[in-house]
Parts: C-alpha cells; sequence; structure tokens
C-alpha cells in the first residue's frame, strides 16, 4: 500500500481500469470455463450410461449363452466412438467375458476389478459400470472407459479466447486511462505542484492553469481565490508578528527573573516542608517514648524496690545475693534507657543555670581521652568572650559525651575529634533554610570527626530512637535520641552535614542568655542516720505491687501507711483519718476522673499542714504549665529506691528541701 500511494495519480488510474478490467474479464472466464466443466460432469455419465446400456441390449444373448464372439463382436462397435479407451463385459461371476481396448492402447490390457460404483472420475478419465437385466435378473455388466480430451479442447479453446478478449480490454482500457490522464489527472498533478511550491517555498504569487469549467476547473479557481487571499493577509500577519515578537521579548526577560525567583522559592518551601515534616515525626516518637517510659518507670520501681529489700536481708547465700545483685544492676541499666528516652521526648526535669560552655566543655574534654581511646586525636577550640546560656549541666555533659562516642565508633581505625564553640547570630534569611531555627543570638557548639560519614537515607532517621547503625548488641540506638530531646529541651536545635567517606559534622545550637555564668556549689550530703519515723502517711498508688513495695518500705522505716488505690477510696479514708494523717504520697495519673494534684489540691483546702509527695515516671510537666512548688510539697520521680523514697519522706516531714 505504501508503494502504491507514491506512484503518482495518472499511473493510479491506468493500473486501476486496466485491473478492473482484467479482474473483470477474467472472473468472467473462469465463471464460464467452471460452468463448462461442472455441465460436463454431469452430462458424460448420462451419455456413457445410454452407449453402456445400448451396449448391453446387444450383448444379452451373449451373456445369457455365454458366447465370447458375440460380446466381442458387439464391444467391435465402439470403435466408432473415439473417446473410448477401453470396455469389458462381465459375467455375474466377475469374470470378463470379452474385453476391447483403442488401437493407440497397449496390448497388453488387463481389466480392472468389477466394483460397484456406477461411474467415478479419475484424472482425465470417466469410468462407467453398467449392470445388464434381462427378465429381472442380472446377468452380468458392461465397463466402458472413456478419456475426457473433448472437455479439454473446450477448456482449451475457451482459454484461448479469454486471452484474445483480455488483451483487447487491456489496449482498450490504456487508450481510456490515457484520456483520463490527459482531462483529469494532468489538471490535478498540476494542481498539486502548485500547491508544493506554496508549501515548500512559500510563495503566494503563483497560480495554477484553469483549464475547464467542471468540478475540477471550479477547484483550481478556488485554489487561486485562496492564494490571492493569504497573499494579501501575508502582509498584515507580517506586521502582526513582528509586533508580536516585540512583546515576546519583553514579556520573555520578565518571565525569566520571575521563574528563577520561583524556582529559589520552590526550593526553599520543600526543604522547609521536609525538615518540618522530619520534626513532626520526631515529635509523634516523642510523645510515644513518653508514654512507653511512665508504665516503664512503674515496672523498674517494684523490681529496684523488692531487690533492694531482699538485698537488705542477711540470710542469703552468696549466690542468691550475686543474682539478686545482677537483677538489680540490669533494673538500674533499664531505668537508665527510661530517663534516656524521657530525655528524648523532652520530658525529663532538668535544673537550669546560667553557664559558660566553654568552661563546661572544658570540664567534659578532660575525661573524653578515655572514653575515646589513644587511636582518636582530641582537638579543641574556644571562642573567646561567649555569652552564657541557661542550661542544665549534667544534661550538657551527657549530650557532649554521647556526640564524642558516636564520632569514636564511626572512626574505628582512628582519627581526629575537633570540638569548637563559637557565636552566630541567626537572621531571617538562615531561619528560614531550618524550619526549628529562628532569628537571633546563640552559641553553637560544634562537633567535627573524620569518620567514614553518613547517607542521607540514614541522616534522615539519625535521632529516631532505637535506630542504629552499629552491629547487634553495639547500641541501644539512643544516644543521638537523648542528645536530640536535650537540645529540644534547652529550646535549641541541632543541625547535622556528612557525606560518605567525609566525616560528620554536628552543629548544636544554644539561645544566648543575658545572665552571667554562676558557680555549682556542691550539695550537703543527705542525713543517711535519722530516716525513721511513726507519723501516719496515706499512700494512694493504682498499680497494686508498687502500692505494696511503698506500704512495706515505710513500715520497715517506722511509719504507719494507709493505702488507696484510686482518690475516691483516699477521700475516703481521709474522712476517717484526717486527723491523724501526716503525709499524702500520691501517684499523679491516676484511674477514677482524680489524679494526684486534684486530690492533693482538695486534701490541702482542708488542711494547710498536709505534707504532699508527688510520685510520677514524667515530669513536672504533666502537673500542669500552672503548677509552682510550694512549702511542703515534693516531687519524686520514679523509678526511686526503697531508702530514697525514706529519705523524701523524711526531709519533706521535717520541712527540708529533698536531697537528689
Amino acid at each position: 500500500m505504501r508503494r502504491f500511494s507514491a506512484i503518482p495519480i495518472n499511473r493510479k488510474l491506468m493500473l486501476i481500469i486496466m485491473a478492473t478490467s482484467s479482474a473483470a474479464l477474467v472472473l468472467a472466464c473462469f465463471a464460464f470455463a467452471a460452468y463448462e466443466i461442472v455441465a460436463s460432469r454431469q452430462v458424460l455419465p448420462k451419455t456413457m450410461f445410454a452407449l453402456a446400456d445400448m451396449i448391453g441390449v446387444n450383448s444379452k444373448a451373449a451373456l445369457k449363452f455365454e458366447d465370447p464372439k458375440a460380446a466381442r463382436d458387439t464391444l467391435e462397435s465402439l470403435r466408432a466412438q473415439s473417446q473410448i479407451v477401453s470396455a469389458c463385459i462381465y459375467t455375474p461371476e466377475a469374470q470378463v467375458l470379452a474385453s476391447y481396448t483403442r488401437a493407440d492402447q497397449a496390448p497388453d490390457f488387463v481389466a480392472p476389478e468389477l466394483s460397484s460404483e456406477a461411474y467415478r472420475f479419475e484424472r482425465d478419465r470417466l469410468f462407467v459400470f453398467h449392470r445388464v437385466i434381462f427378465d429381472d435378473e442380472w446377468i452380468g455388466t458392461v465397463y466402458l472407459e472413456s478419456d475426457l480430451h473433448e472437455l479439454r479442447a473446450r477448456i482449451q479453446r475457451y482459454s484461448a479466447i479469454a486471452v484474445t478478449v483480455l488483451s483487447a480490454s487491456l489496449l482498450v482500457a490504456f487508450l481510456l486511462s490515457a484520456k483520463l490522464r490527459r482531462v483529469i489527472s494532468d489538471p490535478i498533478l498540476q494542481l498539486a505542484q502548485t500547491a508544493n511550491v506554496v508549501a515548500t517555498q512559500k510563495n503566494y504569487s503563483v497560480r495554477a492553469v484553469k483549464q475547464s469549467e467542471d468540478e475540477l476547473g471550479q477547484l483550481i479557481g478556488g485554489f487561486n481565490e485562496m492564494l490571492g487571499q493569504i497573499q494579501a493577509r501575508d502582509a498584515a500577519l507580517q506586521e502582526a508578528h513582528d509586533e508580536l515578537e516585540r512583546r515576546v521579548e519583553e514579556r520573555t526577560a520578565a518571565l525569566t527573573q520571575a521563574n528563577a525567583q520561583l524556582k529559589q522559592e520552590i526550593r526553599d518551601r520543600l526543604n522547609l516542608e521536609a525538615q518540618l515534616r522530619q520534626s513532626q515525626k520526631m515529635e509523634a516518637i516523642g510523645q510515644l517514648a513518653a508514654g512507653v517510659a511512665h508504665d516503664f518507670n512503674n515496672i523498674m520501681t517494684i523490681i529496684q524496690g523488692y531487690t533492694s529489700l531482699v538485698l537488705s536481708s542477711a540470710r542469703l547465700s552468696p549466690q542468691a545475693e550475686e543474682s539478686l545483685r545482677q537483677v538489680s544492676g540490669a533494673a538500674d541499666r533499664a531505668a537508665h534507657l527510661t530517663r534516656q528516652l524521657l530525655t528524648f521526648s523532652r520530658k525529663q526535669a532538668m535544673t537550669l543555670r546560667s553557664l559558660d560552655l566553654n568552661d563546661l566543655v572544658s570540664g567534659v574534654t578532660k575525661m573524653l581521652g578515655r572514653i575515646l581511646g589513644e587511636h582518636v586525636l582530641l582537638q579543641c577550640a574556644y571562642a573567646p568572650g561567649l555569652p552564657a546560656i541557661q542550661a542544665d549541666a549534667g544534661m550538657l555533659e551527657q549530650l557532649i559525651t554521647n556526640l564524642a562516642v558516636n564520632a569514636r565508633d564511626a572512626m574505628p581505625n582512628g582519627g581526629k575529634l575537633i570540638v569548637r564553640t563559637n557565636r552566630r547570630d541567626i537572621d531571617a534569611s538562615y531561619a528560614n533554610q531550618n524550619p526549628e531555627a529562628r532569628p537571633g543570638r546563640f552559641v553553637c557548639l560544634e562537633v567535627t570527626d573524620t569518620g567514614c560519614g553518613m547517607e542521607s537515607a540514614t541522616l534522615g532517621k539519625l535521632f529516631e530512637p532505637f535506630f542504629t547503625t552499629k552491629d547487634v548488641g553495639k547500641g541501644t540506638g539512643l544516644g543521638l535520641a537523648t542528645v536530640y530531646g536535650i537540645v529540644k529541651q534547652h529550646e535549641g536545635w541541632i543541625e547535622v552535614s556528612s557525606g560518605v567517606g567525609q566525616g560528620s559534622t554536628f552543629r548544636v545550637f544554644f539561645p544566648a542568655s543575658e545572665a552571667r555564668p554562676v558557680e555549682e556549689l556542691d550539695k550537703p550530703a543527705a542525713d543517711q542516720n535519722a530516716l525513721n519515723g511513726r507519723e501516719t502517711i496515706l499512700v494512694v498508688e493504682d498499680e497494686p505491687a508498687l502500692r505494696r513495695l511503698a506500704r512495706r518500705v515505710l513500715s520497715h522505716y517506722g511509719y504507719r501507711v494507709l493505702e488507696a488505690d484510686t482518690g475516691s477510696e483516699a477521700l475516703n479514708l481521709w474522712r476517717r483519718h484526717s486527723k491523724e494523717i501526716d503525709l499524702l504520697l500520691t501517684d499523679v495519673v491516676m484511674p477514677g476522673g482524680m489524679n494526684g494534684r486534684e486530690l492533693a489540691d482538695q486534701l490541702r483546702t482542708q488542711e494547710r499542714r498536709l505534707r504532699v509527695i508527688f510520685t510520677t515516671g514524667y515530669s513536672l510537666d504533666v502537673m500542669g504549665q500552672d503548677f509552682v512548688p510550694e512549702e511542703g510539697v515534693v516531687l519524686l520521680p520514679k523509678p526511686y529506691q526503697p531508702k530514697t523514697l525514706a529519705r523524701a519522706v523524711r526531709e519533706c516531714l521535717d520541712g527540708k528541701a529533698p536531697s537528689s
């Protein structure tokens, strides 16, 4: 089809006309020849049966008397039938009584076996078997073999006639196509050439020649008129085009500038959205960690308490004592993990004071040498005149230690650890690059290592709890999570830059303070020999095992203990023993519709002298933002040791500030 579409239209017309004529004649010849063949195959058997019937009639006497000579004489009459090739007369027993062959046939003719078929066609021969009946009795069979040369001759004549007619029709078709080409295809070709010149050269001044007034002439006239209109409009279009080009150039320059600004804004926005999603994820993980730590603290309090009570017994075997000390050590480590979770979730209580970051870092780095080992070189660079920061010294020491340990693990073959401090003034432009940053004056702690570095996928999960790249058993995954919690609890933020094989840099930003740094005073050691008492204590705790532990510890130190598992039950005990109760020891978070603070407020409204100790696995923020510790109220964080509980009770009853 592609080759045919590329042929010129005049040749297409010629091919179509000649092909149509030829196809029609060929189909007619084939139809006539097929009809002749079908008709002959229907007529020839009838003719042969008539001839066989005549032979049978003439050979009845010969068959009846089994006279071969008379039968041969009958068959000799077939020599007048040139189409008969051979013939036989059979007896009913299928014996050949007489046979005949045409003179041009081989003398060694073998009669075929008698067949039950009346006739059949094989190639160019027709075979007929005709039974001879006399007085309703089968007395023999006549066999005739005829060639079909007359049918072939007729078909050959028809073919010659068809070829002659086909040649004549092709000549006529060629003459007609030549006439059509001059009348139709030549004007169309000339119109196509004109259109091609217009399309390729954009020359609208050319015109096609109009040769007739028929439809083709009207088409050429319309085409020429269209060219005139296009030519007339071309000048106006060119003028409008020039004006449009000028405006487009001006607009393009403006859009290029706007597009550059938009791309920068999109990059900044995508960066901020990614950082915001990470910040929200860390906040959600922190909430989950705080909830887990609260429940875990209750369990650790029970384990540590009962272990301490059993260890205080003098009747333990050495093996049992060692086992219990292992349990106690494991409980201490679990409690440390809980404190790390609380630090990450920013729910760990802290003591803020004005600090000089240079002094703090200098003090911590004195003991970092033992942690880092000899294969890591430690370098410190302190910026002079740093402003003070409001921070918890212990938490910052833990932060620096965790960052140093993380850097050490990233340099198994040795390297360099650089700790720097500097002052940073953050402007709005810098803050727009980090959703956690904000404009203002900050003090920056920078920790850089020359270790293996991290890929981007690791950076995205770096501060998630329990995420670690270390081997199993070589890290809890809480070190950097604790760092993140400490930084957030100090209202700062942390930035990390790293690449595989390029080391890592952690930058921690703390808000600068106008206050002057103060020196930490050593707290006096608590009196360990005056923990006994005889006062009455109301213990309110919804965890049964923890409640029994508190009763047992306080009873051991001589106190009288009243127990309640809900706020409502505590109120009932208060109504009966309000004059006897000296101290309320209550959990903050309890079921039943009344928490520990609400219970304490209600009881202290009735009796201001009542002392209160709140216990919780959370920090002070569970008490509410409006909570201000007052005289006679102490917060005891979980988990706590039995002696810690006894000391807190004694100091609260004596009106002393609790010792840590």
